[in-house]
């Protein structure tokens, strides 16, 4: 992955200073990074689309994370509504020399929620894996970003001590040819070479020239410092200044011996060429992703819009979200769970059903939540019962039974009604034909509790409100529960 070139820089010195140090990726489109699994470049990295909230119905994309361009990123926000994930009422890309993606929310959906939405189902936030191969002594190895940045600062610190060598040598070089050149000069020994006949006598007469001057130089001379020598024109000679020369010598002797000073203390020098290199180039240079300990996690579940609208048709026995029916309506997010009761007393946890066939006799659908109460009263060959309990935990698609088989449910709702209203059937010799009582009363069991009982006589209805067949005028008692 890219890094930013100061903090490399910045890590190569902890190393020569041997201090701890870390480096995190840096990525040109910026974003926002959490890289607590980045393991030294053998993890991963999660990546963030920096989101900006215009207004209460309005976000705005401003950085993208890498991997993606401003089209993959409006496709995928754009695949996420089709399937339901989101609801966005425009997307407008406003992009040129800086990224600005502008996403309306439509009626009922807060901008803070569209954020929260865009980073769980859309590439609005991706994971990036690390793994660095690299070819070491002509085979291929696996490093962390740590290794690797060793490697190079022994590799930096063995080039520059090169450098230096180089340099070293060039100035003696220098040193020896201006003081062969004052010499030769300075001594006239080019007048020694004015009655030589031959280029050997020529030679020789410049080696013997030399002789009386042996401890002034810094090398013995060579024939390729005589062939440099006499290449001297006549005009160097006429023009030659000592004074001038002697100044040209003491440089480059103060720069052979900063040369050599470096080369004794070659740490020090690489950590001054490293610092140079940071204060020209560091400016230039900003990090573009912010770094974070860790994202604010994103519950997918919570992020995710209520967008299908379940619903059962009675008439055709269907149940969905692709079904255009009257009771149970529900607003439900695809991760939900539908719970359906039918009359018979069994039950089910199902996924989110497209158009699924339950039948005409669906007593309950809705969201299933293990510690939320229900009220029961059912019917058997003998007699009715009152039950309150939760369904607790239930395997997916696996069918339950709340009532023994063979019952049938008179009244089933959530929670706990404050009062029921019981009638029962017409009977010879029947004194009292209608009751109410307090469900609170029974206590809050399993959905296999037989529950407590309400009567042996037959029962018409069980509702939580006065039926129309209610007569507020006749004799109504109390169930007492024992």
């Amino acid at each position: 992955m890219p890094h930013n070139f100061p903090e490399l820089l910045e890590a190569q010195i902890a190393i020569l200073k041997k201090q701890p140090f870390k480096c995190l990726p840096d990525f040109t489109t910026g974003g926002l990074m959490d890289a607590r699994d980045y393991q030294d470049g053998k993890g991963s990295v999660k990546v963030r689309a920096r989101i900006k909230v215009k207004d209460e119905s309005t976000v705005v994309i401003t950085e993208i994370p890498p991997t993606t361009t401003t089209d993959s990123l409006i496709g995928s926000i754009e695949d996420a509504t089709r399937k339901g994930k989101l609801k966005v009422k425009s997307i407008n890309d406003f992009t040129s020399e800086n990224v600005e993606i502008e996403i309306k929310c439509p009626a009922g959906v807060d901008a803070e929620k569209m954020e929260e939405a865009l980073y769980a189902f859309t590439d609005c936030e991706t994971t990036i894996s690390s793994r660095i191969v690299v070819i070491r002594n002509n085979r291929p190895v696996e490093l962390t970003v740590s290794e690797i940045l060793r490697e190079n600062t022994d590799q930096l610190v063995a080039i520059l001590k090169r450098e230096l060598e180089l340099r070293e040598k060039q100035l003696l070089d220098e040193l020896h040819y201006r003081t062969l050149e004052r010499i030769f000069i300075e001594e006239r020994i080019y007048k020694l070479i004015e009655k030589c006949k031959t280029n050997e006598a020529v030679t020789a007469a410049v080696y013997d020239g030399f002789k009386p001057f042996k401890k002034e130089l810094i090398r013995d001379i060579a024939d390729a410092d005589v062939e440099k020598l006499l290449q001297v024109r006549i005009r160097r000679v006429s023009l030659f200044d000592i004074n001038k020369h002697r100044e040209e010598m003491e440089k480059t002797k103060a720069e052979l011996d900063a040369t050599r000073k470096n080369l004794k203390g070659l740490t020090k020098y690489v950590i001054g060429h490293l610092e140079a290199l940071l204060e020209k180039y560091g400016p230039q240079y900003p990090r573009l992703t912010t770094k974070s300990a860790r994202h604010e996690e994103v519950d997918v579940k919570a992020a995710a819009f209520k967008a299908f609208k379940v619903s059962y048709d009675r008439e055709s026995g269907y149940v969905g979200y692709k079904v255009n029916g009257e009771e149970f309506k529900l607003e439900c997010t695809k991760f939900d769970k539908i719970l359906l009761v039918s009359r018979d007393g069994a039950y089910k946890v199902t996924e989110l059903p497209e158009k699924f066939f339950v039948g005409q006799e669906l007593f309950y659908c809705g969201l299933p939540d293990r510690d939320r109460v229900f009220t029961c009263a059912y019917t058997d060959r003998d007699a009715s019962y009152l039950k309150r309990f939760t369904f607790g935990g239930t395997i997916l698609n696996k069918v339950y039974s709340c009532i023994p088989e063979k019952s049938r449910i008179l009244y089933f709702a959530p929670d706990t009604p404050k009062l029921l209203y019981v009638r029962y059937k017409p009977a010879p010799h029947q004194k009292i034909s209608q009751q109410t009582c307090d469900p609170s009363q029974v206590e809050v069991k399993n959905p296999r509790t037989l529950g407590r009982q309400i009567s042996i006589k037959d029962v018409s209805s069980v509702t939580a409100e006065p039926t129309r067949g209610w007569d507020e005028k006749e004799t109504t008692t109390k169930i007492v529960f024992v």
